[in-house]
């Protein structure tokens, strides 16, 4: 075969992959952003070693399609001002792996059980006294939330919010 015949099934092939790649992404990016997540906090429990939080999600395919998904992976996270106008996040704690799957099919609604993640103040270090303090003048800490869940086995959504943990 001729290099000018090589380049020419070279580029054929390329062009059948990126073909491929784009129909069977674009699908996936769409479902992604039909998938609702929302999610609220409130503090479960509150003991001498530390506070079991509990964030409760539901999930919503408003799209045509079924979706496979799994259990959602939580993080909680402390947003430290550093600086004048600088944060950075400080990872607390997160939830126990779940390999859970759901089926959610379109226009339906699903309510999980709560998601409960035990925040030691021994592993809050420094910011625990700030934690604690606010807790309890004001009766609720702001913590960033984030969760992620993975959809049809291939793609992979993370939500995002503050969350205001009140005692209830």
């Amino acid at each position: 075969m001729e290099k000018r015949e090589m380049m020419l099934v070279g580029v054929l092939f390329g062009a059948a992959a990126l073909t491929y790649g784009i129909g069977v992404l674009r699908p996936l990016v769409r479902v992604s952003k039909d998938l609702e997540i929302s999610m609220s906090g409130r503090i479960h429990k509150l003991e001498g070693r530390g506070a079991t939080l509990a964030i409760d999600v539901v999930m919503k395919n408003p799209g045509r399609g079924n979706l496979r998904l799994s259990h959602p992976y939580v993080k909680l996270y402390h947003v430290k001002t550093i600086a004048v106008g600088k944060t950075e996040d400080v990872l607390l704690a997160s939830s126990e792996i779940n390999t859970m799957v759901y089926e959610l099919k379109p226009q339906e609604v699903l309510t999980l059980k709560p998601i409960y993640i035990f925040l030691p103040y021994s592993k809050l270090g420094s910011i625990s006294f700030t934690l604690v303090r606010t807790l309890s003048k004001e009766g609720r800490i702001d913590l960033k939330t984030i969760t992620d869940t993975r959809i049809n086995d291939s793609f992979s959504k993370s939500d995002e919010a503050i969350l205001e943990y009140q005692l209830k």
